[in-house]
């Protein structure tokens, strides 16, 4: 282990606010065991820091959903997309995965084109919730790495903010540590297969 690396914890993602700085996850390095174990070791403390895991309720929504999108709606859309897909709830799907994982923020509204409306509406923890139950959704309903990707990085951007959330709303969050876990083992699982 080098001087440099005993000095910065491996998982240094959840830490400080990350909302006003972001994380860009260029060039991580390869730390193998040790870092997963830093990871698991992090949501730990969160863990520790927040109410019994409990899933959000469903919520009802209107028949159509058109532009401007607010986020709660248009999430939990696309989540009940998940078990009937069409082109166009796969297509905003995706679309919304590519914004967050250039912005690393969830905005309250959104144009047809997904870019947020207003630009300074990105601090509202519970849409990090919503946002990270329809990513953690989306891994279970398919099984693709960039929904867990997603899901894990809007964890951290959560984690540097728990004191933010609602007593339900850190429940949600918690159960979302336990999806975000079982995401991982899968993925674990299929690279011991490889």
């Amino acid at each position: 282990m080098t001087e440099a690396t005993a000095a910065q914890p491996l998982y240094p993602y959840s830490d400080g606010d990350r909302l006003d700085n972001r994380n860009t996850y260029f060039y991580t390095a390869y730390h193998g065991r040790p870092f997963l174990d830093a990871w698991a070791g992090s949501r730990d403390r969160a863990l520790a820091a927040l109410p019994a895991p409990q899933r959000s309720q469903p919520q009802a929504l209107a028949q159509e959903l058109l532009p401007p999108y607010d986020a709660v709606v248009l999430f939990a859309q696309l989540e009940r997309s998940l078990t009937a897909p069409t082109a166009a709830s796969d297509a905003l799907l995706y679309r919304l995965v590519q914004r967050f994982e250039v912005t690393k923020r969830i905005h309250r509204t959104y144009n047809a084109r997904l870019r947020a409306t207003d630009k300074a509406a990105f601090r509202d923890a519970r849409l990090y919730v919503r946002f990270g139950e329809l990513m953690a959704a989306a891994f279970e309903a398919r099984s693709e790495l960039p929904f867990l990707n997603a899901l894990l990085k809007c964890l951290d951007t959560l984690q540097s903010h728990l004191g933010e959330l609602s007593h339900q709303d850190a429940a949600c969050m918690a159960a979302l540590i336990l999806r975000e876990r079982a995401a991982v083992a899968v993925v674990s699982e299929w690279a011991g297969k490889t």
